[in-house]
């Protein structure tokens, strides 16, 4: 009885003892295997640890693009007010050369016009115009001056040749018209004669605003007959 009960026991403690080992080497097995994946934790921590780095690091690279893009859309919105006001600048700029353009032409036109007036004028009216003013009576006046005592300097030197002073004298009294001391009197006259005020010409002057037709149409003043001629003092 004992001995079966011994026997029974014996079997017990090597079946508990066969179970320890199992269990044993399960645990051993799991030990393993929790070590492996604390390594697993660790590394995966660090992989964590190194990817928030990168992250991190990604995220400022991306602030920084950020920034550069605000920038450059803060610029391209600058360039491109800058582009509309220059196309703005620029198509007034087009529109003041066209009416700039169209004002040249007008100019042109009217200096071809002028041109054309000046040419027409002394080629049809300058000549009329200036031998109406040699024929006038104010230029004949003018002009009587110096042809009598032009004509009196040359009847001078004639009747002085081979003559005394007696002589000529007497023979200048029956000379009609004859102006002794001529040669002075004819330097002096010639002296004052381009400072002679002529009325036509004045004229002429004053119409500088009129028309070439017009001033081509001008004629002198008439003097009366008891001024045609004057005296040489």
């Amino acid at each position: 009885m004992l001995n079966a009960r011994y026997d029974h026991s014996v079997k017990n403690v090597e079946h508990l003892a066969k179970r320890c080992a199992q269990q044993t080497q399960i645990i051993k097995k799991q030990s393993v295997d929790l070590k492996q994946h604390e390594e697993s934790i660790v590394y995966a921590n660090e992989e964590v640890s190194r990817l928030k780095a990168e992250l991190g690091a990604l995220k400022s690279k991306c602030e920084a693009a950020e920034h550069k893009l605000s920038s450059w859309d803060k610029k391209h919105r600058k360039y491109r007010n800058e582009r509309d006001t220059l196309a703005k600048e620029n198509a007034k700029i087009e529109e003041e050369l066209v009416g700039t353009k169209s004002q040249l032409e007008h100019c042109e036109r009217q200096v071809e016009e002028i041109q054309s007036s000046v040419a027409s004028f002394f080629q049809s009216d300058f000549t009329p115009l200036v031998r109406r003013f040699l024929k006038s009576s104010e230029f004949n006046r003018a002009f009587a001056g110096v042809l009598n005592t032009a004509i009196s300097v040359g009847v001078e030197r004639g009747l002085r040749m081979d003559r005394t002073d007696e002589e000529f004298r007497g023979l200048s009294l029956k000379v009609v018209g004859f102006i002794l001391d001529a040669k002075e009197k004819f330097d002096r006259v010639i002296a004052a004669f381009p400072d002679t005020t002529f009325p036509f010409l004045d004229k002429v002057s004053q119409h500088s605003q009129s028309s070439l037709p017009d001033i081509a149409r001008l004629e002198p003043d008439r003097v009366t007959s008891s001024h045609q001629t004057s005296s040489v003092a």
